[in-house]
């Protein structure tokens, strides 16, 4: 049987993170499977409970945001004498692939390089459009790193795979693969206010590129503007700097009792259930996954047309499109939901077959299990 690493970027649970670990719960059947950690975390607590092994080895990203020169170099050399410490690791564990979650770490490719192994590179983010980091090295010299210390690199939209491989010669060692997504719900009923309005649900990490402030504007211009006083649910952590100018921006607009600021929650699918429709405002998401949780939890989304949302979201068929930034028509599509039941089902509908369709655990599976060289089930 192949022993995969699998080697994470954090041990928290983003998107991620979350994706790893779904990812080793779907093929623990068909691997050995053995996760690297930079440090303690959710993560680690969620690995122990279905008996995943891991290992905590700290190491450090070669992004980073307004570094200098010399700082970035330290952090690289870190990262080569970590890197040569975890072949000596996997060496000792007999493994016979390193798939690094994120292009956020090199520790992986530098280890597999050392022993002469397969290497896969996961790639869920832009960096700077969406996270605001750069490579130490600059987007070229290490894009194309990641294209010759790896056998496979994997991306998750199409949006992803320009901004990586635009400047590359050759693209065969590139595949975009959309990730399936688990519905996780509450084994206890959640407490949430009861609904009095229609309800519409923001979820995420709250920070700037996530567009809450959009989706608070829009709801809004929807109460001065159409008469509709909308909920809004705003679910996510943040910096506590900007979490409190955005409620700040609640209070100026009166807007307490409609807008309610709800921390992380384990089981996003169970907050779905209390919505009518879900917003996606991200100024460039990577790829999406609170839109593919909502549309297997037959919810209709509005999301900004850019970045990973507008392969998914297909404007009036299951889902509907604003422009970026555009509060006027992010209000207007939500009117449009609130104003049919109808409508609102009919596009639920045809964005839980759509996912059905084109992003599953089988077909992604077996196309993982052919990058890794194993035989899927």
């Amino acid at each position: 049987m192949v022993k995969v690493c699998f080697i994470s970027h954090s041990s928290q649970k983003w998107g991620a993170e979350k994706f790893l670990l779904e990812t080793v719960l779907q093929l623990r059947d068909q691997i050995e499977i053995v996760v690297l950690l930079p440090n303690n975390g959710a993560l680690c607590e969620d690995l122990q409970k279905y008996d995943i092994d891991h290992h905590i080895i700290p190491y450090t990203w070669w992004v980073g945001k307004n570094i200098s020169i010399i700082k970035g170099v330290v952090k690289l050399v870190h990262s080569l004498f970590v890197g040569m410490y975890i072949a000596y690791k996997l060496k000792k564990m007999k493994c016979d692939v390193v798939f690094s979650n994120t292009c956020t770490i090199c520790v992986g490719a530098i280890a597999a390089q050392v022993l002469r192994i397969k290497h896969v590179w996961f790639t869920h983010e832009f960096l700077w459009e969406d996270h605001q980091l750069r490579f130490h090295l600059g987007k070229n010299i290490s894009t194309f790193l990641m294209d010759k210390l790896s056998h496979h690199c994997v991306v998750n939209s199409y949006a992803v795979y320009e901004s990586f491989t635009k400047n590359l010669s050759r693209r065969e060692k590139w595949r975009v693969m959309y990730q399936p997504v688990t519905l996780h719900f509450s084994p206890k009923p959640i407490s949430i206010v009861a609904k009095k309005n229609f309800r519409c649900m923001i979820l995420g990490a709250i920070k700037d590129n996530k567009g809450q402030k959009d989706a608070i504007a829009a709801v809004y211009l929807l109460k001065e503007k159409y008469s509709i006083c909308a909920e809004l649910f705003i679910i996510g952590d943040g910096k506590s700097e900007y979490v409190n100018e955005l409620k700040k921006q609640v209070c100026e607009h009166d807007m307490q009792e409609q807008i309610i600021f709800i921390p992380y929650v384990e089981f996003a699918a169970s907050w779905m259930n209390e919505t009518d429709i879900v917003l996606v405002c991200s100024k460039n998401e990577a790829y999406g996954r609170v839109t593919v949780e909502a549309f297997l939890s037959k919810k209709s989304v509005v999301g900004s047309a850019s970045g990973g949302t507008c392969e998914l979201l297909k404007d009036d068929n299951n889902g509907l499109l604003y422009e970026p930034g555009n509060i006027e028509q992010l209000a207007k599509k939500i009117k449009i939901l609130h104003d049919s039941e109808t409508l609102r089902n009919e596009i639920a509908e045809r964005a839980y077959l759509w996912a059905e369709d084109n992003i599953s655990w089988q077909k992604y599976n077996k196309e993982l299990c052919e990058i890794l060289s194993v035989q899927s089930e």
